[in-house]
């Protein structure tokens, strides 16, 4: 969990991004993405894709692996 941000383990260096569900971009709020919709689901559930976004990328990035570990809650009321 690195804020939003894709990180290099070697280096350090950060790449900024954002969380897309279903096609639509999540708010970020702090460390988290949050995203309310009011949408009813078959049972069985629906699909949503989910993807990010990356941000500019800065000159000083260093090459290499960049990575974020992301968890999901899903929640009814």
């Amino acid at each position: 969990m690195n804020g939003g941000k894709l990180k290099n383990q070697s280096s350090g260096s950060e790449i900024a991004y954002d969380l897309l569900i279903g096609g639509m971009p999540a708010a970020r709020y702090g460390d988290s993405f949050r995203m309310v919709t009011a949408m009813k689901t078959a049972r069985d559930g629906t699909d949503l894709p989910v993807s990010i976004a990356l941000g500019n990328i800065p000159a000083s990035a260093s090459y290499g692996v960049y990575s974020d570990s992301l968890l999901f809650n899903v929640m009814a009321n």
